[in-house]
């Protein structure tokens, strides 16, 4: 069971390294074949010459990593989008805006009710007109309870709503930060890498293949 487990974590360890990889990948062959018997000059410059343009290559992948950070579109779809924008090409557009505003105006009101006895009335039809307003005034008082306590809840969840946004938004400026200052680092060493071993090829040329006969002349 544990070397299954160890077998299950290796394609995790290996994909961690594939920008490792994917330099070896292109490097590894070129030299092979650079520092093979009987190349000549002309063709270690050719390999040289493709191994830098792959690292100027690797230069435009990491400002489209970056872009795509911030959720703005490929350098090259925004070179196409002005390319189709050209006037010699681009067709005009006509736009037609027609439409209708409607305005509702909303409005609520409380009606509140006070009883009175009368001018004439009784003590005992006073009271009662008393009880009422007493009992008017506590169901007032009840209502208006009930609406604070909505409207404080509702701002409470409100408030935690907005914190809750507003940590996860500065977690994910933070990462895009980070991101942005080291995630192209992969890709500026894949391209320094590229650009190192082209220019020594296509440089030094001569001197490999002379390097080269005069080894195989030792063996």
């Amino acid at each position: 069971m544990k070397f299954r487990t160890r077998l299950k974590r290796i394609p995790g360890w290996l994909w961690k390294a594939r920008f490792v990889g994917l330099a070896l990948a292109v490097v590894v062959p070129i030299l092979v074949f650079a520092l093979s018997p009987g190349v000549d000059a002309s063709s270690i410059r050719l390999w040289g010459l493709l191994l830098q343009v792959l690292g100027i290559l690797t230069v435009i992948w990491g400002i489209s990593k970056t872009r795509s950070l911030f959720g703005h579109p490929p350098v090259f779809h925004k070179s196409w989008e002005w390319i189709k924008r050209c006037p010699l090409w681009a067709k005009r557009d006509v736009l037609a805006i027609a439409g209708n505003t409607a305005v509702e105006i909303e409005s609520a009101g409380d009606i509140h009710v006070v009883r009175g006895a009368g001018k004439n009335a009784t003590v005992e039809q006073r009271l009662e007109a008393l009880e009422q307003n007493v009992t008017e005034i506590h169901s007032r008082i009840s209502s208006i309870q009930g609406h604070l306590q909505d409207r404080i809840k509702a701002s409470e969840d409100a408030l935690s709503q907005e914190t809750r946004e507003r940590t996860k938004g500065n977690e994910e400026l933070r990462e895009k930060l980070e991101a942005t200052g080291t995630g192209g680092v992969h890709i500026s060493a894949i391209g320094a890498l590229w650009l190192l071993v082209g220019v020594t090829l296509s440089t030094a040329a001569p001197e490999i293949v002379c390097i080269v006969k005069y080894v195989q002349q030792i063996h």
